[in-house]
């Protein structure tokens, strides 16, 4: 049985390509934006009643994807990559030099979406 995280990982790879956002690089306030409106996928990090639109909230919920995130990635490189079912994710890290700290990025891919994308 797959793990909690895993399952979010999957749902959130089948919004990011029904969004057509498959092979691009997205941090975690994208991934946020793309399941936010999206009913089929839980936003981990907001309560009962809370604005997604207050800042405070907004912060909690990348919080929240990046630690659900973190627990389907085993080690801390700069790039790793993992198979939830079908989809490939790679996670880049990079110095994010305006802000002074680590920024990663997620890529999910599916070869059988390549496949009916690119006969």
């Amino acid at each position: 049985m797959a793990s909690p995280a895993i399952n979010w990982v999957r749902d959130v790879a089948l919004a990011v390509t029904r969004a057509g956002k498959l092979s691009r690089s997205l941090t975690t306030s994208d991934i946020m934006d793309l399941i936010v409106d999206d009913l089929l996928v839980e936003t981990p990090g907001v309560s009962h009643g809370a604005e997604i639109t207050d800042e405070s909230v907004k912060k909690g919920v990348r919080q929240a994807i990046g630690r659900k995130l973190a627990a389907v990635f085993k080690t801390r490189d700069a790039e790793e990559t993992v198979v939830v079912d079908a989809f490939t994710i790679t996670r880049t890290t990079e110095m994010d030099e305006q802000h002074g700290r680590e920024l990663k990025r997620y890529k999910f891919a599916s070869p059988t979406h390549e496949k009916r994308r690119f006969p």
